[in-house]
C-alpha cells in the first residue's frame, strides 16, 4: 500500500512540474495580436510608373460650358426633418395609449400614469401594471411622485394612494382630502406632501401624529380647481389653477400672493407651472404660454408676453411643461411638443410628421440617460433620444431617395447626390437642420446625369460631381461637362479627390485614373503599374503620396513609382472602397467584404526605408470578429476630435479617439457601433461618397431609403452604470407569492381587503399571477413551501430574506434586470453563484439565471450589469442557504456514527469470539509442538548459558594461567635447588662417614634435613596451586563450604598480578592488602565467590594499566620531561571488612574512573567498555549474579578520573 501511495506521488509531482514548465514556456512565446495577420508576408511589390497618357483641353474638344441663368431654374422646395422615436404601447406591455403623467423614481424606474387602466413601471426590460385589482384607488390617475421615504404616491380620479413597496394604502375625503379627484401631489424640501384637487389644496405631514385629527389640511384661501403646484429654486411654493397662479412669500408665514398679473393671464386657466435654469417661471394656459422672471440677488423682475402659435408654438393649449437636465424648456400641447430654443427664441416643434404616434402630448418625463418621455393621449409612449440623428426624406422635401454623394461648399452648404434627383443644396434656417430649403439641380440644368456618385470641391470653391456620364463643374454660374471627348479615359466615374496642389484625381470605374489640373487630363493605368483598373478610393499622406483604393488591391504612388499591395501583403480581400490618412499619420483603408486593414505609421515608416524587413506584418485587420458592425465597409471618415468613423452595411462603427498607438488595439478609447441594432434608425450606406463632416463631428450620410445627420457630441450617454434588482426567484421553476407565505405565517386566518388598505398577499399574487389566487391553489401554495424558511420579504419587489431552502427544493431560479430605460438591449449581465460556480458566468443579455440541484450549504448570488458605456455596477449580492436532506442531518449522521459504532462493537465481540475459537483449536492441536519447542528452546538456552559461563570461566583461568605457571615455578626452583644441595650435602656426609667423623656426619645430616623439610615444604605448595587450579577450572558444585575469605582474596590477587605480568613485563603495580583478621571462615561457594574476586581485580589491573599507559603516551605527545612529584603509580587494593552480620570485600583502583552515564549499564549482559575483541561483556553480569545468589550486594563507586572501587557485601551467618 505504502508502494501505491508513493508511486502515486512520483506520478502526480512529475505531472505538475511538466504542468508548470509547459505553461512557462507559453509565456515565453510572443503574444500575438488577434488584429495581425499571421500569414507568410511577402514584400509589397514597386513598379517605376509608366509615363502618363496626357489629354491637354487645348487639344481636344471644348468642354460643354452652360450658363445656368439661360437654362430653367432650380426647384426650390421647403425641408422638414423626422426623428425616429420608439414607441411602445399596449402590444409592449403599457397599461394603457393614453397616457396622463409621468414620473422617474430613485431608482431610474418609469412610472406613467393612464386615463383608465392604473399604472404603468417600466425598468427598460418589461412594463409591470397596477390597478384597482392591485389595490390602486382608481384606475385613472393623474399625477405619481416619491417621497423621501421611498414611497410612491398616486393621485387619481377617486382619491391618493400610498404605495410602499408592499401594500397600497389609500386615502380619500374622509381622511380629509379636499377632494377625491387629485391633480398633483409634490413633496417639498420639508418633507411636507402637498395635494392639488378640484377645489383646492391640501397638505400632509407624515411626521405629524397628532392624536385625533386628520393626516391632511386644508389651504383655506384656494378653493377652486388647481392643476398644478411647483416648488421653486428659492424654497417657495406655486399653484396655478382656475384662480390664476399663486405663490407662497419668502417670509416664515408662508402668505399666499397671487401672481396672476405678473403672467398676462388675462383671466386664463393655469394648466401647469415649471422653472427654468435662470429662474424664469413658465405657465401654460389652455390658450397660451406664459412666463415671467422673479427678481432675485442677481436680475431685476422680468415679464414676458404670451407665446402662441403665431411664435411658432406648437400649439396653444399647453398641457405639460418640463425642463430637462440640460436647461432645455420643453411644453406639450394638445397638438404636439415644442422644443423652446433660447437663442432664437422660437421654438421647434415635434408632431407625427416629426415622429409622435399621436400629437396630444399631456406628459414629458426625462429618464436617467437624458431621453425623454412623451406621454400621449392615445398613442402610448414615445422615447425621445435627442438630436442625434435627424432623418430627411421625400416626406420632409428631400428629391430622391438613396443619397450617393455628399460635400459641402465654402458658405458651409450641404450639396447632396440623391437618386435619380441629380444635385441638392441644402440652405439651413437659423443655422439649426430643423428647418430649411433644398435646392434642385437636374439634367435640366445641364449636368450630364441625375444621378451622381462623386462628388468633391476643389481650392477656389469649385463643386465637382462624377456621373456614369462624365465630371460636371459648377461654379455657382456655370455648369462644365467634361466627358472622354475632352480627354477623361472613361466616362464612368467612381471618385474625385482634390489634392493639396488643386489637381483633381478622378477614379473610372474600368479605365484607371485621371489627373485634372484645369489644363489636361493626365491617365494611368495598369500599364503605368496601377494595381487595377477599377478605382473607389483616394487619398493624399503627409508625404504627398497618393494611395489608391482599387477593387484589385492598394496602390501607392509618389510620383515615379507604384507601390502595390493586395492580400499577398496582408489585405483581408483586394476589393476595396476607401483609404484615408488620419490625424497621426496611420493610414486607414476599407474593402468590400474585409472590414478595415490599418497601416500604423511606425509601420509605415519603414516601408520607405531601403534596408527594413518588409516581411514584417503590414497591416492590423478589423472586421466584424472584433467588434466591426459589418465586413463591408463604404467608406471611412475621421472627425473634427479625431474619432474615426466607419460606414458599413449595417450603419457606422465610431473608432473613438481614433486609432490606437499600441500594437494589436484597434481603437484607442473603444469602439461603438450606431445602428439598428443599438437603437438607432441608421442602415446600410449607400456609396463610397455618401458621407461627409459638416464640422464638430456631425456626419450627414446617405443610405439606402433617406438622408441622415449624425450629431455624434449630442449622442446621450448614460454614464453612471445600471442598477441592478433582483425582481422574483422561482423554486424549481415555479413562481411564488412570497407575501403570501409571510402573511400565512403571520396570520391563522387570511383576512380579506379593506376599504383603505389591501393586503399585501393580494397585491403581490396580483403581479405575479396576475390574478388573486383561489383559497385552494394559496392553501396548496403554503403546504407546499412549508418547509421554505425566511425572515421578510423586501418591498416593490418581493424578495425573500435570510432564503432557507428544503433540499427538496435546490432547484432555484433568479430574474434580475439593470434598470436602464434608453436603449436597455445594450445592457449586458454577468452572474455567479458563490459555493456553487468557481468563476463569473460568461457575458450575456438573458437576465434569467437558474441553478439546479444546489447541494447543502450557503451560498451567495452575484450579478452585475453593464450598459452600452461599458460601465460596470457593483454586483448585488443575495444570500440564501440550502439544508441538507433528512438522511445528511447532523443528528442523522450522529445515528449514523452510534450506528457505526454499535456495530463494530458487535462485529469486534463476534470477531473476538471466532478468533478465540480458532485460536484455542490451534492451541489445542499445537499445544505439544509448542512445548516440545519451548522446551527444546530452553534446554538450548541452558546449554547456551553454560558455555558462555564456561567460556568465562575457561577465560578467567586464562587469565590465571601465567600466574599459577610462575607460582608453581618457584616452588619448583625452590625444590631443584635444595635437591642438588641435599645431594652435594649426601656426598659430604658419606665422605665424613668413609673418613668418620660422625659429629660433622651428624651436623650435615642436620642440614640435609632441613633441606628435605623445604622440599617438602614447597612440593605441598606447588601441589596447592595445582589444587587451586583444578578447583577454579572444574564445575561448581553449588554447595556453599566454609572459607577463607582472606585467603582466597591475597591468593587471587597474587594470581592475578602475576598473570597480567606474564602477558606484559611492562606492567607494574602496587598491591595494597587490608584483612579483617576477625573475617575469619564464611560460607560461601568458593569457585564462584573466586571467580568474582578474580573479575575485579582483573578489570582494576586492566583499568590502572590502561591509564599509565595513557599518561605515557601524553607524556611522549607533548615531550616532557617526567616529574618525580607527578609520576603516576598504579594502585590495586583489596579489602576485607566484617560489620555485624556482614562480610564487604572492596577492590579498588587508581584508574581512570567510569562516566555516570554508563555505570548503571556495567552489570548488563555484553556491555563492555573495553575495545573490540579485548572483552565479552559477561564478566561484570555474572559477578552480579553470584553475588545476587549469595543473598549479597555488588556495588559500584566511581569518580571519572580517580578511579573505582567494586564492594561485595555478603552475610556471615546463611
Amino acid at each position: 500500500m505504502k508502494t501505491n501511495i508513493t508511486i502515486f506521488r512520483i506520478i502526480y509531482f512529475s505531472l505538475t512540474v511538466m504542468f508548470v514548465f509547459s505553461c512557462n514556456s507559453n509565456h515565453a512565446k510572443r503574444e500575438q495580436s488577434i488584429f495581425e495577420n499571421h500569414d507568410t508576408i511577402v514584400p509589397p511589390v514597386v513598379v517605376p510608373a509608366g509615363k502618363p497618357i496626357v489629354n491637354k483641353l487645348s487639344d481636344t474638344k471644348a468642354a460643354e460650358v452652360i450658363l445656368l441663368s439661360q437654362r430653367p431654374a432650380p426647384v426650390k422646395t421647403s425641408s422638414g426633418f423626422y426623428v425616429e422615436m420608439q414607441n411602445f404601447n399596449t402590444q409592449q406591455g403599457l397599461a394603457m395609449s393614453s397616457i396622463l403623467c409621468g414620473y422617474k423614481d430613485s431608482v431610474g424606474n418609469l412610472w406613467f400614469g393612464t386615463s383608465g387602466n392604473g399604472v404603468s413601471m417600466y425598468n427598460g426590460k418589461s412594463f409591470t401594471n397596477f390597478t384597482s385589482a392591485h389595490g390602486l384607488i382608481h384606475n385613472l390617475i393623474n399625477t405619481i411622485t416619491e417621497d423621501s421615504q421611498g414611497n410612491i404616491w398616486f393621485g387619481g380620479y377617486g382619491g391618493v394612494s400610498k404605495y410602499n413597496g408592499k401594500s397600497f394604502k389609500n386615502f380619500t375625503t374622509e381622511q380629509g382630502l379636499t377632494d377625491n379627484d387629485v391633480l398633483k401631489i409634490i413633496e417639498d424640501n420639508k418633507g411636507t406632501l402637498w395635494f392639488a384637487s378640484q377645489r383646492g389644496v391640501c397638505s400632509y405631514n407624515p411626521n405629524d401624529t397628532t392624536v385625533g385629527q386628520k393626516p391632511f389640511k386644508k389651504m383655506e384661501l384656494l378653493k377652486g380647481q388647481v392643476n398644478d403646484i411647483m416648488e421653486d429654486s428659492h424654497n417657495q411654493l406655486w399653484f396655478a389653477g382656475s384662480e390664476g397662479v399663486w405663490k407662497t412669500s419668502s417670509d416664515a408665514n408662508d402668505e399666499l400672493i397671487n401672481v396672476s398679473d405678473k403672467f398676462n393671464l388675462k383671466n386664463n386657466v393655469a394648466m401647469t407651472i415649471a422653472e427654468d435654469t435662470e429662474g424664469t417661471i413658465w405657465i401654460g394656459t389652455n390658450v397660451a404660454l406664459c412666463r415671467f422672471r422673479p427678481a432675485s440677488s442677481n436680475v431685476t423682475e422680468k415679464t414676458f408676453e404670451p407665446l402662441t402659435e403665431a411664435d411658432s408654438l406648437v400649439n396653444n393649449s399647453i398641457m405639460c411643461i418640463t425642463v430637462d437636465s440640460q436647461g432645455t424648456v420643453w411644453i406639450g400641447t394638445k397638438g404636439g411638443v415644442s422644443k423652446y430654443n433660447k437663442k432664437t427664441g422660437s421654438f421647434i416643434n415635434f408632431t407625427k410628421e416629426q415622429g409622435l404616434a399621436f400629437n396630444r402630448v399631456n406628459s414629458i418625463t426625462e429618464d436617467a440617460a437624458g431621453s425623454l418621455w412623451f406621454g400621449t393621449h392615445g398613442g402610448g409612449l414615445n422615447r425621445y433620444d435627442g438630436p442625434a440623428v435627424l432623418e430627411f426624406t421625400n416626406k420632409q422635401g428631400l428629391p430622391g431617395n438613396a443619397v450617393y454623394a455628399t460635400t459641402q461648399d465654402y458658405d458651409g452648404n450641404m450639396w447632396f447626390a440623391p437618386s435619380n434627383a441629380g444635385i441638392v443644396k441644402y440652405i439651413e434656417n437659423d443655422g439649426t437642420p430643423y428647418s430649411g430649403s433644398y435646392i434642385n439641380y437636374t439634367s435640366e440644368q445641364g449636368l450630364l446625369s441625375d444621378t451622381q456618385f462623386a462628388a468633391t470641391k476643389d481650392h477656389e470653391g469649385n463643386l465637382y460631381f462624377g456621373s456614369y456620364s462624365g465630371l460636371s463643374k459648377f461654379e455657382g454660374k456655370t455648369l462644365v461637362n467634361y466627358t472622354e471627348s475632352n480627354g477623361l479615359p472613361d466616362t464612368e466615374i467612381t471618385t474625385i479627390y482634390c489634392d493639396k496642389k488643386n489637381r483633381l484625381w478622378i477614379g473610372t470605374y474600368s479605365d484607371g485614373i485621371s489627373i485634372f489640373d484645369g489644363k489636361s487630363f493626365k491617365n494611368l493605368n495598369t500599364e503605368q503599374g496601377l494595381v487595377h483598373k477599377t478605382i473607389w478610393g483616394f487619398c493624399e499622406d503627409s508625404q504627398g503620396n497618393i494611395w489608391i483604393a482599387t477593387r484589385g488591391g492598394l496602390s501607392r504612388y509618389d510620383g515615379e513609382n507604384f507601390m502595390n499591395f493586395t492580400k499577398d501583403q496582408g489585405l483581408p480581400d483586394n476589393k476595396l472602397s476607401s483609404v484615408i490618412e488620419d490625424q497621426n499619420g496611420n493610414i486607414i483603408i476599407g474593402s468590400w467584404g474585409g472590414g478595415i486593414s490599418i497601416i500604423k505609421k511606425e509601420r509605415l515608416e519603414k516601408l520607405n526605408l531601403p534596408n527594413a524587413d518588409q516581411f514584417e506584418p503590414i497591416f492590423e485587420n478589423f472586421s466584424t470578429a472584433q467588434g466591426l458592425a459589418n465586413d463591408v465597409v463604404y467608406q471611412i471618415l475621421e472627425d473634427f476630435n479625431k474619432n474615426i468613423i466607419i460606414g458599413t452595411n449595417v450603419g457606422f462603427t465610431v473608432l473613438k479617439g481614433g486609432i490606437s498607438s499600441e500594437k494589436g488595439k484597434i481603437a484607442k478609447y473603444g469602439i461603438e457601433n450606431y445602428n439598428e441594432d443599438t437603437g438607432y434608425p441608421i442602415k446600410d450606406i449607400s456609396n463610397n461618397h455618401s458621407m461627409h463632416e459638416e464640422g464638430n463631428s456631425i456626419i450627414w450620410a446617405g443610405t439606402g431609403d433617406k438622408l441622415l445627420r449624425f450629431d455624434y457630441g449630442s449622442v446621450l450617454r448614460n454614464t453612471e452604470s445600471p442598477k441592478v434588482i433582483l425582481q422574483n426567484i422561482k423554486i424549481n421553476n415555479e413562481s411564488i407569492s412570497w407575501r403570501s407565505l409571510e402573511w400565512a405565517r403571520k396570520k391563522d386566518t387570511i383576512s380579506s381587503e379593506n376599504n383603505n388598505n389591501t393586503p399585501s398577499y393580494i397585491t403581490d399574487e396580483m403581479l405575479t399571477f396576475k390574478r388573486k389566487l383561489p383559497v385552494k391553489v394559496l392553501d396548496s401554495m403554503v403546504h407546499s413551501y412549508r418547509n421554505v424558511h425566511f425572515d421578510g420579504v423586501q418591498p416593490f419587489y418581493a424578495i425573500p430574506e435570510n432564503l432557507e431552502l428544503p433540499y427538496s427544493k435546490n432547484d432555484i431560479g433568479f430574474n434580475f434586470v439593470g434598470v436602464q430605460t434608453t436603449r436597455p438591449q445594450l445592457v449586458r449581465y454577468r452572474y455567479m453563484l458563490e459555493g456553487y460556480d468557481e468563476y463569473w458566468n460568461p457575458i450575456t443579455e438573458n437576465t434569467t439565471a437558474t441553478f439546479g440541484n444546489i447541494r447543502e450549504g450557503n451560498y451567495t448570488f452575484l450579478v452585475k450589469a453593464k450598459n452600452g458605456s461599458g460601465s460596470w455596477s457593483e454586483p448585488l449580492k443575495y444570500g440564501f442557504s440550502i439544508m441538507p436532506p433528512w438522511y445528511r442531518t447532523w443528528y442523522v449522521y450522529l445515528f449514523y456514527i452510534l450506528l457505526f459504532f454499535t456495530g463494530l462493537f458487535y462485529l469486534d465481540k463476534f470477531q473476538r469470539k471466532r478468533v478465540l475459537f480458532k485460536e484455542r483449536q490451534k492451541g489445542i492441536q499445537s499445544e505439544l509442538q509448542h512445548a516440545k519447542e519451548i522446551e527444546k528452546a530452553f534446554t538450548e538456552l541452558k546449554s547456551t548459558q553454560a558455555q558462555l559461563i564456561q567460556s568465562e570461566k575457561m577465560a578467567s583461568l586464562g587469565e590465571l594461567t601465567a600466574g599459577i605457571a610462575h607460582e608453581i615455578q618457584n616452588p619448583l626452583n625452590f625444590v631443584n635447588n635444595f635437591s642438588e644441595v641435599s645431594n652435594e650435602l649426601l656426598a659430604e656426609m658419606n665422605e665424613e662417614l668413609l673418613k668418620g667423623n660422625i659429629e660433622e656426619a651428624l651436623a650435615i645430616s642436620a642440614d640435609f634435613k632441613q633441606n628435605l623439610e623445604k622440599i617438602n615444604h614447597h612440593g605441598k605448595r606447588a601441589e596447592g596451586i595445582v589444587k587451586g587450579m583444578l578447583q577454579h577450572s572444574r564445575t561448581s558444585s553449588g554447595k556453599k563450604e566454609p572459607t577463607d575469605i582472606n585467603t582466597l582474596c591475597d591468593e587471587y590477587l597474587r594470581l592475578a598480578y602475576h598473570g597480567l605480568r606474564a602477558k606484559d613485563k611492562a606492567f607494574n603495580a602496587e598491591l595494597v592488602t587490608d584483612f579483617d583478621k576477625s573475617v575469619g571462615l564464611v560460607n560461601v561457594i568458593p569457585q564462584d565467590l573466586g571467580r568474582v574476586i578474580l573479575n575485579l581485580i582483573t578489570n582494576a589491573f586492566y583499568a590502572v594499566n590502561e591509564k599509565k599507559s595513557a599518561g605515557v603516551h601524553a607524556e611522549r605527545s607533548r615531550g616532557a620531561k617526567a616529574n618525580s612529584t607527578q609520576v603516576y603509580v598504579p594502585t590495586v587494593s583489596i579489602i576485607t571488612k566484617k560489620e555485624d552480620d556482614t562480610l564487604q570485600i572492596m577492590v579498588k583502583d587508581n584508574g581512570n574512573g567510569m562516566p555516570k552515564e554508563i555505570v548503571d549499564k556495567i552489570f548488563q549482559p555484553f556491555f563492555t567498555t573495553k575495545p573490540t575483541g579485548e572483552g565479552t561483556g559477561l564478566g561484570l553480569s555474572m559477578s552480579y549474579d553470584i553475588i545476587k545468589a549469595h543473598a549479597g550486594e555488588l556495588k559500584v563507586e566511581t569518580e571519572e578520573g580517580e578511579g573505582s572501587t567494586f564492594s561485595i557485601e555478603l552475610p556471615t551467618k546463611q
